[in-house]
């Protein structure tokens, strides 16, 4: 799929201008001719990988909750016998969000101009992820799309209780951080000042923490602003890294073999994998195809690799199982559940009975990781907030030791 940038008029005779994506210049006129639009430009837009689009970066995003219950709207809807335009209508009137709203109102034109409702979505690929667009495909050629859409909005719903899991289990470790950064910052911009003039003003000799301390506290406020601002380019980064999908293939490894925390990272990536894997099958597509879409949504370069070496095996003649066991990524038991429903025909029951498993692990790692978490954290604020009160008080014991 290639990106183009269009202008073009509308029925009203309006000139609109846009961004879609197509497989060529020619398809992207068909797409818009479909719409009813008069072409008036199409030129390829460039490459976006290559660019750091800020306006894409901050913009609001389409969650997983909101396209579950998408689905199971749509499908509900289909299977009392609404036609597809008046689903979309009415969807368009109950979306949840703005984004939301305007594309499926954008979709709805796209029908009405003659599109499929798979060409209709194929359009608005930061919304409807692969798996989407791919399900709904199949959907539409087996005549299916009621059960596909039903499948989608299990499939959306377990992901956000994935997602909610985890941010559930880290609101306590996150706040309680913040809360330790907020008193090690009052404590060294305002108490420790204070007490810093008054004992320039006595003479009294520092104590080597009281020296560390002032030390810490100096280089904080002279490079407060310095740090702030790398601190949001990080932030900036590390989002733009995540939206844009791009990885560094190191960083994912060092994810996967951290203690503790690499284990759930490689947990979820299996219940993520081969949910999604299974539901693609079960749904009638095709493995090559299904393999393709997991790649596009697996979140890990060093998965995406795996798989790619999946697929031109499988297109050799080779069994996934097999291909699966030379990485060190997928477990023997994912290995070997996978070789048993590929030889009994049931790989897509296998692929979800797996699913299920580690999304119980990852439920369970989850609460152990939280529960060793919260007393390092209390440790850790309890040692610093001490460090502080000693680097201060020690210079008052020092004198009045003195005096006595």
């Amino acid at each position: 799929m290639a990106g183009f940038f269009y202008r073009a008029r509308n029925k009203e005779g309006k000139l609109v201008t846009g961004y879609l994506e197509a497989e060529g210049q020619a398809a992207a006129a068909v797409a818009l001719r479909r719409s009813n639009y008069v072409i008036i430009e199409i030129r390829p837009a460039p490459d976006k990988s290559r660019l750091v689009n800020l306006s894409q970066l901050f913009e609001p995003r389409v969650s997983v909750k909101e396209l579950a219950l998408f689905c199971r709207q749509f499908a509900t809807m289909l299977g009392a016998g609404v036609p597809i335009l008046n689903c979309l209508h009415v969807l368009s009137q109950q979306a949840g969000t703005k984004k939301l709203r305007q594309t499926v109102r954008a979709i709805s034109d796209q029908l009405q101009g003659g599109a499929t409702l798979t060409e209709a979505t194929k359009m608005f690929p930061r919304v409807f992820p692969p798996v989407f667009v791919s399900m709904v495909e199949a959907g539409e050629v087996g005549g299916v799309l009621e059960q596909v859409l039903e499948n989608l909005a299990t499939h959306f719903e377990k992901e956000h209780e994935l997602k909610e899991k985890i941010k559930s289990a880290m609101i306590y470790p996150v706040t309680l951080v913040s809360f330790a950064i907020l008193v090690v910052a009052v404590l060294t911009t305002f108490v420790l000042q204070k007490f810093i003039n008054l004992f320039f003003n006595l003479g009294i000799p520092l104590p080597l923490p009281t020296r560390i301390l002032i030390t810490l506290s100096d280089l904080a406020r002279r490079y407060l602003f310095l740090g702030a601002a790398g601190a949001a380019a990080f932030s900036v980064v590390m989002l733009w890294l995540l939206r844009s999908g791009r990885r560094l293939a190191w960083v994912d490894k060092v994810f996967l073999k951290l203690p503790v925390f690499g284990q759930l990272v490689q947990k979820i990536i299996i219940a993520r994998f081969t949910r999604t894997l299974g539901i693609l099958l079960k749904s009638g597509i095709p493995v090559i195809r299904a393999l393709e879409v997991v790649k596009n949504t697996a979140g890990n370069i060093l998965v995406v690799r795996t798989v790619e070496k999946v697929i031109e095996d499988v297109r050799q003649g080779q069994a996934i199982a097999r291909s699966l066991g030379e990485n060190g990524v997928f477990t023997p038991m994912v290995v070997q559940m996978v070789s048993v429903g590929e030889e009994t025909g049931s790989l897509d029951k296998m692929l979800e009975k797996v699913a299920v498993f580690y999304e119980r692990e990852v439920d369970a790692s989850v609460g152990r990781l939280a529960a060793m978490i919260e007393p390092v954290l209390i440790i850790g604020m309890g040692v610093v907030v001490g460090f502080i009160v000693i680097a201060i008080l020690l210079p008052y014991f020092q004198m009045f030791g003195g005096i006595m």
